[in-house]
């Protein structure tokens, strides 16, 4: 299923208030030890699921350079335009982690700060996961 994305002005300041509290008082910390788990480093495809305003893939995209690429995905529009505002240089996706809209074996690591506990479905966000990971990523 996609879904058409409508962003309103109250969706928008609901994910600033994000950026603004959230982010420096317990997100910003993680983002490092998050990456350094999955081991991201120069040139890899990096994928950053309920990516919120984007604090992981925003630390991802300087760790894989120029020649790696970052993307996110969140269900909410709000953190998605937030997130497109915040870093044009990532590739940001409107979407759900139980449906991912990429091709088998995309990337060489799919990071999820905090956002398992939300997915509806984690079984289905798990096996996405696991489809669009490249063999021996992380």
């Amino acid at each position: 299923m996609r879904w058409a994305m409508s962003t309103s002005s109250e969706a928008i300041a609901a994910a600033q208030a994000y950026e603004d509290l959230h982010v420096p008082a317990l997100m910003a910390e993680w983002a490092p030890r998050v990456l350094d788990a999955a081991q991201v480093g120069s040139q890899q495809h990096v994928l950053d699921l309920a990516c919120g305003t984007g604090i992981v893939a925003r630390t991802a995209l300087h760790r894989v350079g120029p020649h790696g690429q970052v993307g996110g995905v969140d269900a909410l529009p709000g953190m998605i335009a937030l997130a497109q505002r915040l870093s044009p240089g990532i590739v940001w996706h409107h979407g759900r982690a139980d449906e991912l809209p990429f091709d088998d074996a995309s990337y060489d690591a799919v990071v999820c700060q905090f956002g398992l506990m939300f997915f509806p479905d984690r079984p289905a966000a798990i096996q996405e996961t696991l489809r669009v990971l490249k063999p021996g990523g992380g």
